[in-house]
């Protein structure tokens, strides 16, 4: 069961100018708000007219070669998009029983870092793409993420929003971050679905190496292992467990982990 199940909600034009609206647009444009060429049917080389000089915050930005069409988001950052996370995870907290949050929590060896990750009856991850990030990094993070976490939900700002949606699986959710810098605001989009091709191998990894040392004492499986580095360790509890019990197991020693690191 996932930490966070979103209703899907109309973000009201956000990805094409269809979207926006023939009947907006030429409402913005006939107000004097953009200079060059211009018709309906294609935007062509449409430059915005300077802010100052409009009078009023751009509500569409139309670049010189295309049609697409994109609201100007006020400049928040990570830092602020994150506390307002942990908030909305929180208020969720009482209907998942132990339910923890891990901030930067290091997968594959240190390949990627996930903003942050709910461990209750899934590991649930979310990563953050404020209106200040760059998207160059989220293919190679979306691939790792993949392989470890049963669910991901990204949350985004609206300006990276149709460039997000073609770098990431379609089973991810996405929360769309609104309002400014002071007062953020999180709306469900789509929500996660459950990861179709997890690997176990890549999961396991999440434990230390005297907790899967433990692991195969408790399976009787330690012999012959408890002298080898970590790899051989995880490779062998991947030959006496299962996928379910590895995530099991997982999940168990995560949330011990966050017990501990809170009473210490």
């Amino acid at each position: 069961m996932a930490v966070i199940s979103p209703r899907n909600q109309d973000v009201g034009g956000l990805t094409s100018l269809d979207q926006f609206g023939r009947g907006r647009l030429a409402e913005v444009l006939s107000r004097g708000r953009f200079r060059g060429p211009c018709c309906l049917g294609s935007v062509v080389n449409a430059r915005p007219a300077r802010l100052e000089d409009a009078g009023e915050p751009a509500e569409l930005l139309v670049t010189e070669a295309g049609t697409k069409s994109r609201t100007r988001d006020p400049p928040i950052r990570d830092a602020e998009v994150r506390p307002a996370l942990r908030r909305y995870l929180q208020r969720e907290k009482p209907a998942y029983r132990n339910m923890v949050l891990i901030e930067e929590l290091g997968l594959c060896q240190g390949q990627a870092r996930i903003d942050l990750l709910t461990v209750s009856g899934v590991l649930h991850g979310y990563e953050i793409k404020s209106n200040r990030d760059r998207l160059t990094r989220l293919a190679s993070q979306a691939a790792t993420y993949g392989r470890v976490l049963d669910r991901v939900t990204l949350v985004v700002c609206p300006r990276h929003i149709e460039a997000a949606l073609q770098l990431v699986p379609k089973w991810w959710g996405v929360l769309l971050v609104r309002g400014s810098a002071e007062a953020v605001s999180l709306n469900p989009f789509r929500p996660a679905a459950e990861n179709p091709d997890q690997d176990p191998r890549a999961l396991v990894e999440l434990l230390w190496r005297d907790e899967a040392l433990q692991l195969l004492a408790h399976h009787n499986a330690q012999a012959g292992v408890r002298s080898k580095r970590r790899p051989v360790v995880w490779d062998r509890v991947c030959e006496v467990l299962d996928v379910t019990e590895i995530r099991s197991a997982v999940r168990c020693r995560l949330r011990s982990r966050a017990a501990t690191s809170t009473t210490a």
